[in-house]
């Protein structure tokens, strides 16, 4: 949302929002408008020459909770947009609203009223449309009848804007200006079920629920922003936008030091959660205007973050130094570009500060694979040297059954198995070859894990591998003793690299 509500910055507002003066849009003179309370519920403009009517700034006129009369004046160069459009007068803020333009009534914005129950709220964002013979090169007088009886909050600034330009629908101008977030809606989106999908899985599940939520409000923020441009609403509407607008922000800053303490302080997350919620409200409070409000509710807790990063940091905390410094930008770009809180470069900062987290994210996780990779190979080869003992103290014993003969043969001399058909060829060091009258499945279940399964047709005894090749197709074969060859396929090597170390 642009600074609209600062009517000193109202004309950069309204460039940013598509009203600029290549737009034709021209708003009112700033320091010439002239108020006079509403004295009775109907009735003509009044001379605005009373006592009681005062000449004061445009940011400074608040219909809340009165009616009140408005004059002012708006400059056209022409009588046209620049493109030959129609002209019309286009109103922004919190109150309802009957125009006049050079003395004639064109229309109204919801009805302004003295008594507050027979008040109808206008649109927040409103065009007035008018005969084009009434506007005129030069000086336009504009009267409005203002009242704002609804709504939640009390804003330093009600009145957004006030002009004549295009008649074009309000939503669309507005719209314009935020087209280029939307591709940061999708990121957020994307990147909340990326990370919902892991902490459902189970996978880093504290940490991945700190992102899903830094994403959801991210998104959700964002989606309030966007309302105003997608939805014509009422005045009152506006307080519920910018009360999830602060809330939103709260919440992404809460989630971001919820992220943090879970990578580096774990145990300490619920105290970390509970402090950054207190500073994100002690903002709120301390601060005037929404914007300020939201940008303080986010980057409290952020800079408590980064704090507790400085200190990670300082104790050598893997990765914290990466967290620190895009801890640092964010903060530290947001507060250079505070005006701009809010606005379209805002989401573009947050959605790069996402892709920095999702791609540390997938960093970490296949960091984990690979440790876990590793833990699992040391496991396996410890597993295998203690079965090697037990072979070598106790081996197992196989009956081979073949032509109606049995064989008994201890499993420390097999160099390899091989299916052939229904039966199983048995290779022994001392050279003989074996019928077996078995599935290879069947015997593998009875041999020791010194026997690994490297082909779903071969098992060899890794006390007589000599060596594992490898080809450029991922597959390979392994030498063993007796210098025979046994194909290792592709799906299996990594098993078989990681079991022979």
């Amino acid at each position: 949302m642009t600074r609209l509500i600062i009517f000193l910055g109202l004309y950069l507002a309204i460039q940013s929002a598509g009203y600029a003066q290549g737009s034709g849009f021209e708003s009112i003179e700033y320091s010439n408008v002239v108020v006079c309370p509403a004295s009775s519920a109907a009735g003509p403009p009044p001379s605005f020459e009373a006592a009681n009517c005062a000449m004061i700034i445009a940011n400074a006129v608040d219909p809340q909770d009165k009616a009140i009369w408005i004059k002012t004046l708006v400059n056209l160069d022409q009588t046209t947009g620049p493109k030959g459009e129609p002209l019309a007068v286009l109103i922004s803020g919190k109150f309802s609203s009957d125009v006049y333009l050079n003395g004639q009534f064109i229309g109204s914005n919801g009805s302004p009223h003295l008594d507050p129950e027979r008040e109808s709220s206008g649109f927040m964002d409103a065009v007035i449309y008018a005969p084009q013979t009434l506007f005129q090169a030069g000086e336009n007088t504009i009267v409005l009848k203002a009242s704002s009886h609804g709504g939640l909050l009390n804003l330093a600034h009600p009145v957004h804007w006030i002009g004549i330009g295009p008649a074009k629908d309000p939503q669309h101008t507005i719209m314009a200006h935020y087209w280029p977030s939307l591709p940061t809606l999708g990121l957020f989106v994307l990147t909340m079920i990326y990370f919902l999908t892991t902490a459902v899985s189970g996978r880093q599940r504290q940490t991945s629920l700190s992102l899903f939520s830094m994403c959801a409000f991210a998104a959700l923020q964002l989606s309030a922003e966007l309302s105003r441009g997608m939805i014509a609403y009422t005045y009152p509407t506006h307080d519920i936008r910018l009360m999830l607008i602060v809330i939103f922000s709260s919440a992404f800053g809460v989630s971001f030091s919820s992220l943090v303490s879970s990578l580096f302080a774990p145990h300490k997350t619920t105290l970390v959660i509970f402090a950054s919620a207190i500073l994100s409200l002690v903002g709120i409070i301390a601060v005037e205007g929404y914007d300020q409000k939201a940008a303080a509710a986010m980057l409290a807790p952020i800079a408590l973050s980064v704090i507790l990063l400085s200190y990670w940091s300082f104790k050598k905390a893997y990765r914290a130094r990466r967290y620190l410094v895009i801890g640092l930008i964010f903060v530290t770009t947001n507060l250079a570009f505070l005006s701009y809180f809010l606005d379209v470069l805002f989401f573009y900062l947050v959605a790069l500060l996402m892709i920095f987290l999702l791609a540390e994210s997938a960093f970490n996780a296949a960091e984990q694979v690979r440790r876990r990779r590793e833990a699992e190979g040391r496991a396996n080869r410890l597993e295998l040297a203690l079965e090697q003992v037990v072979q070598a103290e106790k081996p197992v014993e196989i009956a081979v059954k073949s032509n109606g003969r049995i064989d008994r043969i201890t499993a420390d001399r097999i160099i390899q198995l091989r299916s052939s058909g229904g039966y199983v060829e048995i290779l022994t060091d001392d050279g003989r070859e074996l019928l077996h009258n078995e599935s290879l499945s069947e015997v593998e279940k009875r041999l020791s894990l010194t026997f690994i399964r490297v082909h779903r047709s071969h098992l060899v005894n890794t006390r007589h591998v000599q060596s594992l090749k490898r080809s450029d197709q991922g597959n390979g074969w392994l030498v063993l003793s007796d210098a025979s060859e046994v194909p290792v396929s592709r799906r299996i090597m990594p098993s078989v690299r990681r079991a022979l170390g």
